[in-house]
C-alpha cells in the first residue's frame, strides 16, 4: 500500500482537467462559427472570348493531304 497521494486527488489536477475541457470546447465552437460566417469571394475569371464559326462555301473542297514518303530500307 502506498502512502503517497495520487495525482487525481491533487487540487490543481482536479481543477485543470475541467478547465482544459471547457477551453477545448470553446476553441472548437470558435473554429466552427468562424468557418461558417467567414465570407468567401468567388475567384475572378478572365474576360470571355467571343467565338463565331465560319463555314467554307460548298463548292470549295480542301484537297486531301499528300501521303508521307516511306522510309528507305537498308
Amino acid at each position: 500500500m502506498s502512502y503517497a497521494r495520487s495525482n487525481s486527488q491533487h487540487p490543481a489536477v482536479r481543477l485543470s482537467i475541467p478547465f482544459l475541457v471547457v477551453c477545448l470546447h470553446a476553441v472548437l465552437l470558435w473554429v466552427l462559427l468562424w468557418g461558417r460566417f467567414m465570407k468567401m469571394e468567388p475567384p475572378t475569371l478572365p474576360p470571355g472570348i467571343d467565338v463565331s464559326l465560319v463555314f467554307a462555301p460548298p463548292g470549295e473542297q480542301p484537297s486531301p493531304p499528300e501521303p508521307l514518303p516511306s522510309p528507305p530500307e537498308d
